[in-house]
């Protein structure tokens, strides 16, 4: 019998590698459930959320982290660019679902807009976090948003992780 080549072998070897790796992936991948949309929050909208994103995404991957509004932005676009099919509305509507629930602000520089979208706060407080800020600097932490007067620090305190200074 003929000895086979060295490089014939390990180019067969690295095959048999390649096809068992992709089989595995691929396996684990159809086998791995996405998080249940019942983890999600009562919204009015979570319905769309789910009907748009959760059958394409694992929505315990997309929702990992808080996020500010330009990055949910970019993230819509880029599933748009991808073929995402959906009415401007339902955007839209998604939107500001994913900053109302997993948004991310950055309290010393967001404009009032922003902070209402994400902290969902009244414009009467949003403007009483921009006009203190703008006469006595920038916040530290979460104690130092008590000295704005007429804040709902309950309503704070509850979106405290969608804070960032």
């Amino acid at each position: 019998m003929k000895a086979l080549r060295p490089a014939f072998v390990v180019g067969i070897a690295a095959a048999a590698l390649l096809l068992t790796t992709l089989a595995v992936a691929t396996h684990a991948q159809q086998g791995t459930p996405k998080e249940s949309p019942s983890k999600l929050p009562e919204d009015p909208d979570t319905g769309l959320f789910v009907t748009l994103c959760h059958n394409c995404h694992d929505t315990g991957q997309v929702l990992s982290r808080r996020r500010t509004m330009t990055e949910w932005e970019d993230i819509i676009i880029k599933m748009i660019e991808k073929g995402l099919k959906s009415e401007d509305k339902d955007l839209e509507t998604v939107f500001a679902y994913l900053n109302r629930n997993y948004g991310k602000v950055f309290i010393n520089r967001a404009p009032a807009a922003e902070l209402i979208a994400v902290l969902t706060i009244p414009q009467k407080e949003a403007d009483a976090i921009v006009s203190y800020r703008k006469a006595g600097g920038s916040f530290t932490d979460f104690e130092s948003l008590k000295k704005v007067p007429g804040l709902d620090m309950k309503k704070l305190e509850d979106k405290r992780d969608a804070i960032a200074y």
